[in-house]
């Protein structure tokens, strides 16, 4: 699943909810994993998440045992 950040001005479709992500760090985030009760994992692509920022995820309704598991920033790759 390769969810869109929520954007302003554009409905969230009825059958999902939002993640609200905050960004504590010095860095732009550019990607978010997250892993739930089931599969495939939500995977957050290009996201642009500054520092101070924060971005909403979409993830359908129901989804149970969700958990941040990796991120990448700007110009860094990630470590799985």
């Amino acid at each position: 699943m390769y969810p869109e950040p929520v954007q302003a001005g554009v409905a969230v479709k009825g059958d999902t909810a939002v993640v609200l992500v905050g960004n504590g760090g010095d860095q732009t985030i550019d990607y978010l994993q997250f892993v739930h009760s089931g599969f495939p994992a939500i995977n957050a692509r290009g996201i642009n998440l500054p520092p101070d920022g924060i971005v909403a995820i979409p993830v359908p309704v129901g989804t149970t045992g969700l958990q941040l598991s990796n991120y990448t920033s700007v110009g860094r790759p990630g470590t799985y």
